[in-house]
């Protein structure tokens, strides 16, 4: 059996036996312990009587306290001011009774977030007047810069940027969205049925990828440009010849994908072949690919 130890509680005086491992405790038991703890003495913030609780007396000095610190409208008079909590707004410096917010209002919160994010910005990249434009960066000058060597996927030519890019400046216009759009077919091939044969279409159908909730075909049928969009925007050529029916071909989209950027017929054949059209001095035949070429009569 363990050593015993006898010891003498500190709150009430008696003589009790403990184990070594309770050989440090003063008092015998929990109880003994709350008794002899000396409660402070508070005032009660709403009426001012003196009890033994942190803040108030009772519930209701609670209620009263709390309820006039949400109505602004009330007026609590000099005693109650002293301990209510009024913040001073971190934008417009004006005092607010919000005690869980920094600000007044939403307004001054969010001016004050697009006021920091401008001043970030400002230590970042300094005044507008010395920042970096982005036509710039790819020339990539001044000490220390970093540099890439990059390999145009066009043109195979080396040239220089601060970060990696697949098109040199010369042709990225190619492949852009705005050097593309000026090319795209706005037709109907429906509206066009002398032009077209559409019994390809009949057969194999529209390609698709199966976006947009559309049947999935990866062997159908896609419009090509004879002329194609990569030559028209390299050599700026005009939109009006490039978009119209006759520069558009059906075929089956794995051909027109081994075709690539390559053209089937000059850009001045099919000048002529649209104004001959125009004119009304063609008239179309069938061929074998599936689409109908207007001849000279």
């Amino acid at each position: 059996m363990g050593q015993i130890y006898l010891k003498t509680c500190n709150g009430c005086g008696i003589n009790y036996t403990t184990i070594a491992r309770d050989r440090n405790k003063k008092y015998h038991s929990a109880e003994c312990y709350k008794a002899s703890i000396k409660k402070k003495e508070n005032v009660c913030l709403n009426c001012g009587s003196v009890t033994l609780s942190p803040k108030f007396c009772c519930k209701s000095c609670s209620a009263t306290f709390n309820n006039l610190q949400r109505d602004e409208s009330v007026n609590r008079g000099p005693a109650k001011l002293e301990f209510t909590k009024i913040r001073q707004c971190q934008f417009c410096q004006k005092w607010h009774s919000k005690i869980t917010s920094k600000y007044c209002s939403k307004d001054c919160l969010t001016v004050s977030r697009l006021t920091k994010a401008e001043t970030n910005e400002k230590r970042k990249y300094g005044p507008k007047s010395q920042r970096p434009n982005s036509k710039d960066k790819i020339l990539a000058c001044g000490p220390y810069t970093r540099i890439i060597y990059n390999i145009c996927a066009y043109s195979k030519e080396t040239f220089i940027s601060y970060r990696r890019f697949k098109y040199s400046p010369k042709f990225k216009n190619l492949y852009s969205r705005e050097g593309k759009a000026a090319y795209k077919f706005m037709f109907n091939i429906f509206d066009y049925p002398n032009l077209f044969d559409l019994s390809l279409l009949e057969k194999y159908g529209w390609f698709s990828t199966g976006r947009k909730g559309k049947s999935k075909n990866p062997n159908g049928v896609s419009r090509d440009h004879r002329v194609s969009v990569s030559e028209a925007t390299k050599n700026g050529y005009d939109p009006y010849y490039i978009t119209h029916p006759l520069n558009c071909e059906l075929m089956l989209h794995s051909e027109n994908k081994k075709k690539y950027t390559k053209s089937s017929i000059k850009y001045e054949e099919l000048v002529q072949l649209v104004k001959d059209y125009e004119n009304g001095s063609v008239y179309p035949i069938r061929t074998d690919g599936g689409n109908i070429i207007p001849s000279r009569s």
